[in-house]
């Protein structure tokens, strides 16, 4: 039963037809391939986009063996680095914009990376701290 489940697994293959996030994940991910050198393109694919599939087998275990893996992955240092670099440009702004252009933001770049749980939940803390700081 159980090498039953893992074979449906892994045969599982990708809908033919993809979503606007994905695709718009793609076209950003091609541009920071057109952009950068493969071993930076890399790094700042699985930084930015937590994408881990352009990193070669190596770099992976070297980030395992540091102990850095943790970079590659979404979480809350990425949308509180989101949120403060939005808001010393929006600063000028009345409150109540600024609040919905950090929301829309956020939860753009939350579809953007997937939309895994724990994305969101940064997204929810990040955006609570930042209104939360604003009163």
């Amino acid at each position: 039963m159980v090498a039953e489940f893992q074979s449906f697994q892994s045969s599982k293959q990708p809908p033919k037809r993809y979503s606007y996030t994905v695709r718009l994940q793609d076209w950003f991910d091609a541009k920071l391939s057109d952009l950068f050198p493969p071993s930076g393109y890399s790094i700042l694919s699985g930084i930015l986009l937590g994408q881990r599939s352009a990193m070669s087998p190596e770099l992976k275990q070297q980030l395992k063996a540091s102990g850095l893996m943790h970079l590659m992955v979404v979480s809350g240092g990425n949308i509180m680095m989101l949120i403060v670099f939005l808001s010393l440009f929006i600063r000028s702004l009345p409150v109540i914009i600024r609040i919905g252009i950090i929301l829309c933001i956020v939860f753009g770049f939350t579809l953007l990376v997937g939309g895994d749980m724990p994305v969101w939940r940064a997204a929810l803390m990040g955006t609570i701290g930042y209104t939360a700081g604003l009163w």
